[in-house]
């Protein structure tokens, strides 16, 4: 097959999958691109003259504010939160659908310089909405009032798994329901667990069959109050209190089937509404894109290494740069960086730990202790910041395409978290 042959196969599947809005993901084949891309070249990119002039309103549409006034045409439609968190050079957007679930209330925003690339992970994104339709939309479809029957789960179940009952933290914080039941299709590999509603359509309970190697994976979601074996099956769910169940419910005592008003339940699947992407040079438009301290997270996951030392300029991580890091994150924010490169890791360690050192201060950036690999489980018993710190650990080195290439090869990986310190007192001030 000739190149024009296969630039031609590769445009006519991208062109399609658009327009035919597939639910299916797409295939990498079709967006292959070069490695890398020449950050000082004069792409053609669109970005705002400044954060106030960017409209989110195309990315996030689920989190458009309905509140704020109709705004004239040209106008941005503001949303009901800022976006938070950046993965700058994003790739195929591995880590933003992995984060997607873990952190629901939060927007997501990939950063990628390569067109196909890009266009990759839009068309991903997009599947992903489709596949998982929102809960929003499920909530008030309209349901039939004869009662359905629910069976227990098939018995042809593989034997290394046992069942058990998912509470959620909230079963009103619809945002996160959605994205914690999409993890857990995800890991669980099946898209049809059962869940529970009571009345007024607040979850009560999910149940599916798990593997131990999936329960501990489950066990570190902030979605997840509590996870118990189910050893009778489909036993009532413990919120239950006898006065609040209501009258369509009951159960068989014969078969312990229990039997549910279908207008009293839903299923919730993930939404992925609050990831997005856009194509961006970031070396030269980050400040165009955000405000000051608007960041709390930004990943710098397996930048380019750019060996030879006249390229070293390139790197995303330097002197320069780390200035602009600092602009845009807010003081506690963190930024995470992992490459399978030493001596990358050591350039970026030390351009971090010595930014903001003159005249003797201590620095904007701070080094911040990370779970050691296959540890990270454990900081969940920690405080919130070291269980979040373990939680983000664990997905750049397990859940990003490079990472798992890594993996599979052997190779080692040097992840370090550097968090923003206040900015340091003027010389003329108390």
């Amino acid at each position: 097959m000739t190149p024009s042959s296969k630039r031609q196969k590769r445009e006519e599947y991208r062109k399609t999958h658009k327009d035919s809005a597939k639910t299916e993901l797409p295939k990498k084949k079709f967006y292959r691109q070069r490695a890398h891309a020449n950050p000082f070249s004069d792409h053609q990119l669109t970005y705002p003259a400044s954060p106030a002039q960017m409209d989110w309103s195309s990315y996030y549409p689920s989190f458009i504010d309905p509140n704020a006034k109709n705004n004239s045409k040209g106008q941005s439609k503001p949303l009901t939160k800022p976006v938070t968190i950046a993965d700058i050079g994003c790739g195929f957007g591995g880590l933003l659908v992995a984060l997607s679930p873990l952190l629901p209330e939060e927007l997501i925003l990939g950063l990628e310089i390569r067109t196909q690339v890009t266009e990759y992970v839009q068309d991903r994104i997009s599947a992903l909405r489709s596949q998982h339709t929102s809960s929003l939309t499920l909530s008030t479809q309209q349901t039939p009032k004869k009662p359905v029957s629910i069976p227990p789960l098939a018995t042809s179940e593989p034997n290394n798994t046992k069942e058990y009952v998912i509470y959620p933290k909230d079963g009103h914080n619809e945002p996160q329901l959605a994205a914690t039941e999409a993890y857990i299709n995800r890991i669980t590999n099946v898209d049809n667990i059962m869940s529970y509603r009571d009345v007024g359509n607040a979850l009560l309970q999910w149940s599916t069959h798990l593997a131990e190697a999936q329960l501990e994976e489950l066990r570190r979601l902030d979605g997840i109050e509590e996870i118990q074996e189910n050893v009778q099956a489909w036993k009532p769910c413990r919120h239950f209190e006898t006065a609040s169940i209501p009258p369509s419910t009951h159960l068989e005592p014969t078969t312990g089937m229990e039997t549910v008003d279908s207008s009293n339940m839903a299923l919730v699947p993930g939404s992925y509404q609050n990831i997005s992407v856009l194509r961006a040079n970031t070396m030269k438009f980050l400040p165009n894109f955000f405000a000051r301290g608007q960041l709390s997270t930004i990943f710098l996951c397996f930048p380019d290494p750019h060996f030879k030392a006249r390229k070293r300029k390139a790197r995303i991580v330097s002197s320069t740069l780390c200035a602009e890091y600092a602009y845009v994150m807010k003081p506690g924010g963190c930024v995470y960086t992992i490459t399978d490169v030493e001596e990358l890791g050591e350039w970026m360690r030390e351009r971090f730990e010595t930014f903001g050192k003159g005249g003797g201060g201590a620095g904007l950036f701070e080094r911040v202790e990370i779970p050691e690999e296959g540890m990270e489980g454990e900081w969940d018993t920690r405080d919130a910041e070291e269980g979040r710190v373990g939680r983000l650990v664990r997905c750049i080195r397990e859940e990003t395409e490079e990472g798992k290439k890594v993996t599979r090869n052997g190779g080692t990986k040097f992840v370090s978290v550097w968090r923003r310190r206040g900015d340091p007192v003027w010389p003329d001030e108390d």
